[in-house]
């Protein structure tokens, strides 16, 4: 079975990481990390903070044939994640949680013909009223991209990619809700996944 299409939740999530700058409401703090493991020689990590009025964002470009680490302006994070759209098939990762490059080198088959890239997403995004926090929203998800949508079929027999778009996992999830309403002891969890 080839595995589903996650095209569209990989393009709104680099559009909700672009907009982070000038999205931040009074109350409200954001986490962020990207890695992105290209099928080229390249491997980008991005991460970023900020706070109503305040923001910072820094990238690195490891090249994997030099060896050689550099920063990055994180505002390229942008440029570099839309190439990934050239893969013909985006799917989601639905395995054991792990590191990108560890989910990458899992995904490699001997029949596989090209290797699969990787894009790994963290947000944490709270809103507090004083030092409580009220509102949190959490994204862990890992977007996997072929060159030929053929090429999935290779680890398709594993279960480490979603099949239906409806998929839901306790460790991958998009915009997963936790609300705290006022004089709760306990955290009430609404899922709103991809």
């Amino acid at each position: 079975m080839t595995p589903a299409s996650f095209r569209q939740p990989f393009f709104d999530t680099v559009q909700e990481l672009t907009d982070f700058g000038d999205d931040i409401q009074p109350g409200e703090s954001i986490y962020w990390s990207a890695e992105y493991i290209a099928r080229g020689t390249q491997w980008y990590h991005f991460n970023g903070c900020g706070r109503y009025g305040e923001w910072d964002a820094v990238g690195q470009a490891y090249d994997l044939q030099t060896r050689l680490l550099t920063d990055v302006d994180a505002q390229l994070m942008t440029l570099a994640f839309l190439d990934f759209q050239d893969n013909q098939l985006i799917a989601a990762y639905t395995g054991p949680k792990g590191q990108a490059a560890h989910i990458a080198c899992g995904l490699i088959t001997a029949e596989s013909r090209s290797f699969p890239e990787v894009i790994s997403v963290l947000i944490d995004r709270r809103q507090t009223v004083g030092v409580e926090v009220v509102h949190q929203t959490l994204t862990a998800f890992v977007f996997v991209g072929f060159e030929r949508a053929d090429d999935a079929r290779s680890v398709s027999d594993n279960p480490c990619l979603a099949n239906s778009k409806d998929f839901l996992s306790a460790h991958w999830y998009r915009n997963r809700v936790r609300i705290v309403p006022p004089s709760a002891e306990q955290w009430i969890s609404v899922t709103r996944d991809a």
